[in-house]
């Protein structure tokens, strides 16, 4: 297996040398190597554009923040930052320290670095990235490793979140960027830049280039944090070689993985593949809390799904234990709030939800029936009529294929037969995730059986999945919820930088998304990672699972 690893790793830097720098092009791949199975190479090494899963999971190990959560209990801890940040007493001057840092290139991570991709975030509005800095009036570089940010308002998300975000190098992304101001389409030309080098401030460094089938990346040796004790770890990396392998499905993935050629298959991996590799020697299954649950979702814009008597019903029918029990199979948790049920500290516990304290299904079908009654809703031969006298069109349900979650599917399938009892008929159809996001965007939908996977601790993500600024089309308020009390409250949310006080108004915005209902969210499932100990130890299992930043920086030869 080592010797089949060695080979591989040869093969693929032997390929590559003449990407390297003259000094480097001749280096053999000594050293250890950590091989790691993806299902897509990554389709952007632009941090402003990249927002593929598997991108993501090259420039986490690129591109560093200035605080970053300890692994141990979530609390944020100084990264690139040298100590906590500076405030006055308002809360709005805030200063950060950067320790000395450098780029792969030797350069010094500086204080204009991050300034300047502020301005850059700022002044072409860049999706996905101007939503976490709108608090921000201005950044100062006071010096080179002296930044102040000067806040609107005080603000828990900016300590919580925006410092915990990347930022670029100036020296290498200014001249790409600067012929881009002014011109049309901006920002897609932004966002779809693709640049030759991607400078690293992380544990590692791109040596290919990562459109091909496979992903090169090397230790980098100017990493600051190397050797540093942060969150009671040696901080490493101890291993001199990240090779992402691209694989066209989970089975080819998983084959690898049993027969040597990976380490660790960066993605779900399900109860069935589990049961099929448990007894096979070198592998080790991790559960962890996963970071979001499904749910099922609304289109506020179309009829009868804006009506809340009409979602309420809905909700009545839908038994989450029962659904647990017959559509999955090992550890699934319900879920009753938009905040996932891991995250102990700010979801709701006590929520009321339509349907509480029914004995079974019938009893629920009463209740269901009883509210559609009351807003006017009759039934013709158990076929639902709505109160314009207009018979209940088909519902459809978007969902993502059943061969990618067999059992969201069979989530799909229970939701369709509760329905049917209520004279709702439905229609499922299955989207590619990137062809189903684009008609939520688009707002094309009637309701949509999705979920979401990896949610920060802090609970700033309520904002933008239900704030009436992103109900627009192409926002991330899908069902298009406008509610003026929920945006009070989350906006007085975001000013409360103590967490008692914000966890009150967090509380009063779950209870009345349990009202309105734009969602209804339905389990959590765990996390099972896959991976070999065989050979490399030292994963740091965290909710979301062990392919974390510091797995990476503490993966070390099994020998030692």
């Amino acid at each position: 297996m080592k010797m089949l690893k060695c080979m591989i790793l040869a093969a693929v830097v032997a390929l590559w040398a003449g990407l390297l720098e003259p000094a480097e092009a001749g280096e053999s791949p000594k050293g250890e190597s950590l091989h790691v199975g993806v299902l897509s190479g990554p389709r952007s090494m632009n941090f402003l554009g990249a927002t593929d899963v598997w991108s993501r999971k090259v420039l986490r190990l690129i591109h560093m923040p200035l605080y970053i959560r300890d692994p141990r209990d979530g609390s944020v801890l100084p990264w690139i930052a040298e100590r906590k940040p500076e405030s006055d007493p308002k809360g709005t001057i805030v200063t950060v320290r950067l320790k000395e840092a450098h780029w792969d290139d030797g350069t010094p991570v500086s204080s204009d670095d991050l300034l300047y991709t502020w301005e850059v975030i700022r002044r072409f509005n860049v999706p996905g990235h101007v939503e976490h800095w709108q608090m921000v009036e201005r950044v100062e570089a006071l010096d080179p490793r002296t930044i102040r940010f000067i806040l609107k308002e005080p603000s828990a998300a900016f300590f919580n979140e925006t410092l915990l975000t990347p930022f670029l190098q100036k020296k290498a992304w200014a001249p790409l960027i600067q012929p881009l101001e002014g011109t049309e389409n901006a920002v897609r030309r932004l966002t779809g830049l693709k640049p030759d080098r991607v400078p690293s401030s992380g544990p590692f460094s791109i040596v290919n280039d990562p459109s091909h089938d496979f992903v090169l990346m090397k230790r980098n040796p100017h990493f600051f944090a190397q050797g540093e004790c942060i969150a009671g770890m040696q901080v490493g990396p101890y291993v001199d070689w990240v090779v992402f392998h691209v694989y066209r499905n989970v089975g080819e993935a998983l084959a690898a993985l049993k027969n040597g050629e990976i380490d660790f298959y960066a993605g779900d991996v399900c109860e069935e593949s589990v049961k099929e590799l448990k007894n096979e020697p070198g592998l080790q299954f991790f559960r962890t809390d996963r970071r979001g649950y499904d749910y099922l979702g609304f289109n506020l814009r179309r009829p009868p799904y804006n009506d809340r008597a009409f979602r309420q019903a809905v909700a009545a029918l839908i038994d989450r234990e029962a659904m647990i029990d017959k559509a999955f199979a090992g550890d699934v948790a319900p879920a009753r709030s938009v905040i996932p049920p891991h995250n102990a500290f700010w979801c709701d516990a006590q929520l009321q939800l339509p349907g509480d304290g029914l004995a079974d299904d019938d009893a629920r079908l009463d209740d269901a029936r009883e509210s559609l009654r009351k807003a006017g809703y009759t039934w013709e031969k158990n076929s639902l009529v709505l109160p314009t006298g207009d018979k209940m069109p088909p519902m459809e349900l978007l969902t993502t294929p059943a061969g990618c979650r067999p059992d969201r599917f069979a989530a799909a399938l229970l939701l369709k037969k509760w329905l049917a009892r209520l004279g709702i008929p439905v229609t499922i159809r299955m989207l590619a995730l990137q062809d189903l996001l684009k008609a939520l965007s688009a707002g094309e939908f009637d309701v949509y059986l999705m979920g979401w996977t990896n949610l920060s601790d802090e609970p700033a993500y309520l904002n933008t999945f239900f704030h009436s600024r992103e109900a627009r089309l192409g926002g991330k308020n899908y069902p298009g919820f406008k509610n003026a009390e929920f945006d009070r409250l989350a906006e007085s949310a975001q000013r409360q930088v103590d967490p008692l006080n914000r966890k009150e108004h967090v509380v009063g915005m779950q209870r009345l998304i349990a009202q309105e209902l734009p969602y209804i969210p339905l389990y959590s499932k765990k996390k099972i990672d896959a991976v070999r100990i065989d050979r490399l130890m030292g994963w740091v299992p965290q909710p979301g699972g062990v392919g974390n930043l510091w797995s990476f920086l503490m993966l070390r030869p099994a020998k030692e």
